[in-house]
């Protein structure tokens, strides 16, 4: 069967370069098997527009944050289901000095941070205070199982890993059995296919805890060594950890016991942990997205290394990958494009 595009991976990237060729008309075939520790299914969805322990401005924040508002808003109508949600982040300062660099940026106009008086959670341990950060949150479980049931409903999702040895890329054509198309996309994350790697990717492995609190009834993502983001019917996510190095990608006790040390230190009230979840996220080393048209083939193109930006990064990444693909634009942005690590 012939296709225009076939796409490796159906995690954020895959996701949305998917919606954004559909959109265009375009007949996609996406290859994705459901890797249980898939970093997109571990993440947490958070968009937060500051970085570091400075609370420096994301990389060209607000242009990211309105394409992705505006892309959400797109899936949401037509999927039809909630995935997106402006959300102010309550942040919790755990050092003078990331309390002095907060009220530094806010004094000098950054515009995502707010300031707040007194204490908002009494059960929250915070006694050099907090401010808020205006960010968002994406369901991305919901997001990639409505689309995914959307792809299997197209018949357009071969819920199987991509064989090496059964896809052949010509610069002209790609077959994969008894798929074609004009060009491959891979949307693969840190699970690289071998042939097709990609210089500066660099795997990390990020875990999370799933926990009960009860009485607690926060609404708000708590931010302060890590985060804690509620999920509704009582349940939180909090994490992550950071290993860039680790010997599989299986949730540890070790990063279960570190989380919830942690977490005692940030909340008094008791809790229960109820799952404990592992992904392994494709970060770069100068923290870009890496993508474009692979230079060492002719119809190969990648939309990878969001790091822990994906829900952000994923819709702003597919929406120039796609254009450029099409067309519409000669190039990508140079600070992403691929080529960076060729040159």
């Amino acid at each position: 069967m012939q296709y225009d595009y076939i796409i490796v991976g159906q995690g954020l990237s895959g996701t949305h370069t998917a919606w954004q060729l559909i959109q265009k008309g375009c007949h996609v075939l996406v290859i994705d098997k459901g890797l249980p520790y898939a970093a997109s299914m571990a993440a947490a969805g958070i968009i937060n527009p500051v970085s570091g322990r400075r609370f420096a401005l994301a990389w060209k924040f607000d242009e990211v944050f309105q394409t992705a508002k505006d892309v959400y808003a797109q899936m949401e109508e037509f999927l039809p289901h909630p995935v997106f949600k402006e959300t102010d982040i309550y942040s919790v300062w755990p050092s003078e000095q990331m309390k002095e660099a907060f009220l530094s940026q806010l004094n000098s106009g950054n515009p995502y941070l707010k300031p707040h008086e007194g204490t908002l959670y009494q059960d929250i341990g915070q006694p050099l205070g907090a401010g808020w950060i205006k960010g968002a949150h994406v369901n991305i479980f919901a997001l990639l199982s409505v689309f995914r049931n959307l792809l299997i409903k197209k018949k357009a999702l071969v819920q199987d890993t991509l064989g090496e040895a059964d896809l052949k890329v010509d610069g002209k054509n790609v077959q994969f059995g008894d798929f074609s198309a004009k060009a491959i996309v891979f949307c693969d994350g840190a699970h690289q296919c071998e042939k097709f790697v990609l210089p500066g990717v660099v795997p990390a492995k990020g875990e999370a805890i799933i926990v009960e609190i009860p009485g607690w009834e926060g609404n708000n993502i708590v931010k302060k060594t890590n985060s804690l983001v509620p999920l509704g019917k009582g349940r939180y996510w909090y994490g992550a950890t950071l290993q860039r190095e680790f010997e599989h990608d299986k949730p540890t006790t070790a990063a279960k016991d570190e989380l919830e040390d942690q977490l005692k230190s940030l909340i008094s009230l008791p809790f229960k942990t109820v799952d404990v979840i592992a992904g392994v996220r494709a970060t770069t080393v100068d923290r870009r997205p890496v993508v474009g048209k692979d230079p060492r083939f002719g119809n190969v193109y990648h939309c990878n290394g969001l790091g822990t930006k994906g829900s952000s990064l994923a819709p702003f990444a597919a929406l120039n990958l796609v254009k450029f693909m099409e067309g519409e634009v000669p190039s990508i942005d140079p600070e992403m494009d691929l080529n960076r690590y060729f040159n």
